[in-house]
């Protein structure tokens, strides 16, 4: 799916979120959405999970390859 805008939104997949981590593998990026810490998704489409890319990027702890 890749990125997404919607309104001023930038919805971003399970891949996407692997790219920001540092190129993890998409199972990886899983493992890692799934800790409490990680931003909560917005919604689920038939392609999966998705997140605000700009909530991800803010959040702490949260490392990112940019």
């Amino acid at each position: 799916m890749g990125r997404l805008t919607v309104g001023t939104v930038v919805l971003i997949t399970i891949s996407d979120v692997a790219v920001l981590l540092g190129g993890v593998s998409r199972k990886r990026a899983d493992q890692i959405s799934r800790r409490e810490t990680f931003p909560a998704p917005i919604g689920t489409t038939r392609s999966g999970t998705v997140w605000d890319e700009e909530q991800h990027r803010a959040a702490p702890g949260i490392p990112t390859a940019e």
